[in-house]
Protein backbone atom coordinates (compact mmCIF):
# COMPACT_ATOMS: atom_id res chain seq x y z
CA UNK A 1 0.00 0.00 0.00
CA UNK A 2 1.09 3.71 -0.85
CA UNK A 3 1.36 6.09 1.58
CA UNK A 4 -1.68 8.17 1.98
CA UNK A 5 -2.11 11.54 0.34
CA UNK A 6 -1.63 14.41 3.20
CA UNK A 7 0.23 17.79 4.05
CA UNK A 8 3.15 17.84 5.90
CA UNK A 9 3.32 20.31 8.07
CA UNK A 10 7.07 21.03 10.18
CA UNK A 11 8.42 23.34 12.51
CA UNK A 12 9.28 26.47 10.92
CA UNK A 13 7.36 25.75 7.49
CA UNK A 14 5.53 29.04 5.99
CA UNK A 15 2.10 27.42 5.71
CA UNK A 16 0.46 29.06 2.87
CA UNK A 17 -3.01 29.07 1.09
CA UNK A 18 -2.21 26.35 -1.16
CA UNK A 19 -1.16 23.91 2.29
CA UNK A 20 -4.53 24.99 3.55
CA UNK A 21 -6.46 24.57 -0.41
CA UNK A 22 -4.77 20.70 0.02
CA UNK A 23 -5.51 19.80 3.22
CA UNK A 24 -9.34 21.15 2.28
CA UNK A 25 -9.32 19.32 -0.97
CA UNK A 26 -8.08 16.10 0.46
CA UNK A 27 -11.17 16.00 3.26
CA UNK A 28 -13.54 17.31 0.56
CA UNK A 29 -12.91 14.69 -1.72
CA UNK A 30 -13.08 11.58 1.40
CA UNK A 31 -16.16 12.86 2.62
CA UNK A 32 -17.67 12.88 -1.05
CA UNK A 33 -16.66 9.11 -2.13
CA UNK A 34 -18.38 8.66 1.51
CA UNK A 35 -21.39 9.93 0.74
CA UNK A 36 -21.22 8.47 -2.99
CA UNK A 37 -21.14 4.70 -1.43
CA UNK A 38 -23.52 5.42 1.35
CA UNK A 39 -26.05 7.22 -0.32
CA UNK A 40 -27.67 10.97 -0.18
CA UNK A 41 -30.48 10.67 2.52
CA UNK A 42 -29.02 7.37 3.61
CA UNK A 43 -28.54 6.25 7.26
CA UNK A 44 -24.75 5.27 7.37
CA UNK A 45 -25.11 3.73 11.03
CA UNK A 46 -27.97 3.36 14.29
CA UNK A 47 -30.15 6.48 13.73
CA UNK A 48 -32.99 3.83 14.89
CA UNK A 49 -35.97 4.43 16.87
CA UNK A 50 -35.91 2.34 20.17
CA UNK A 51 -39.66 1.55 22.11
CA UNK A 52 -38.41 0.60 25.66
CA UNK A 53 -39.05 2.31 28.09
CA UNK A 54 -39.75 5.47 26.36
CA UNK A 55 -39.13 6.45 22.78
CA UNK A 56 -35.47 7.42 21.37
CA UNK A 57 -33.51 7.50 18.61
CA UNK A 58 -30.08 5.75 18.75
CA UNK A 59 -26.52 7.31 18.23
CA UNK A 60 -25.44 7.16 14.63
CA UNK A 61 -24.63 8.97 11.42
CA UNK A 62 -26.58 9.55 8.09
CA UNK A 63 -26.60 11.89 4.90
CA UNK A 64 -29.72 14.09 4.12
CA UNK A 65 -30.99 14.00 0.86
CA UNK A 66 -28.90 17.56 0.11
CA UNK A 67 -25.76 15.51 1.30
CA UNK A 68 -25.56 17.56 4.73
CA UNK A 69 -24.20 15.06 7.60
CA UNK A 70 -26.21 14.58 10.40
CA UNK A 71 -25.00 12.50 13.46
CA UNK A 72 -25.74 11.68 17.42
CA UNK A 73 -23.14 11.01 19.67
CA UNK A 74 -25.58 9.11 22.15
CA UNK A 75 -29.17 8.14 22.05
CA UNK A 76 -31.32 10.83 22.11
CA UNK A 77 -34.51 10.25 24.25
CA UNK A 78 -38.57 11.95 22.97
CA UNK A 79 -41.17 13.02 24.72
CA UNK A 80 -44.13 11.56 22.62
CA UNK A 81 -47.82 13.09 23.29
CA UNK A 82 -50.67 10.25 23.66
CA UNK A 83 -52.54 11.93 21.51
CA UNK A 84 -52.65 13.65 18.20
CA UNK A 85 -50.53 11.02 16.36
CA UNK A 86 -48.98 9.84 13.49
CA UNK A 87 -45.83 11.65 14.40
CA UNK A 88 -42.51 11.80 12.58
CA UNK A 89 -38.84 12.32 13.69
CA UNK A 90 -36.96 14.35 12.18
CA UNK A 91 -33.62 14.88 12.00
CA UNK A 92 -31.96 18.87 10.80
CA UNK A 93 -29.29 20.69 10.62
CA UNK A 94 -28.77 24.31 13.02
CA UNK A 95 -25.67 25.95 12.30
CA UNK A 96 -23.51 27.23 15.17
CA UNK A 97 -20.67 29.96 14.99
CA UNK A 98 -17.68 29.15 17.13
CA UNK A 99 -17.76 32.74 19.57
CA UNK A 100 -13.98 32.36 20.17
CA UNK A 101 -13.04 32.54 16.67
CA UNK A 102 -14.97 35.80 15.51
CA UNK A 103 -13.41 38.44 13.46
CA UNK A 104 -15.03 41.55 14.84
CA UNK A 105 -18.55 40.66 13.98
CA UNK A 106 -17.96 38.17 11.64
CA UNK A 107 -17.91 34.32 12.08
CA UNK A 108 -14.56 32.64 11.03
CA UNK A 109 -15.59 29.30 11.97
CA UNK A 110 -19.06 27.51 11.52
CA UNK A 111 -20.20 23.90 12.49
CA UNK A 112 -23.61 22.47 12.64
CA UNK A 113 -25.23 20.81 15.11
CA UNK A 114 -27.76 17.67 14.77
CA UNK A 115 -31.41 18.60 15.93
CA UNK A 116 -34.35 16.08 16.64
CA UNK A 117 -37.65 16.85 16.39
CA UNK A 118 -41.12 15.04 17.13
CA UNK A 119 -43.63 17.15 14.03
Amino acid sequence: MTDRQRTNFVDGLRVTPQHLDHVQDTLQRAVSDLRTVIGLGQIGWGLRLVDDDGVSVTAGMGFTPNGERVQLDEPFGLDVPDSGGPWQVVLSLVVVDDPASMFGEQPTISSTTTVVQLV
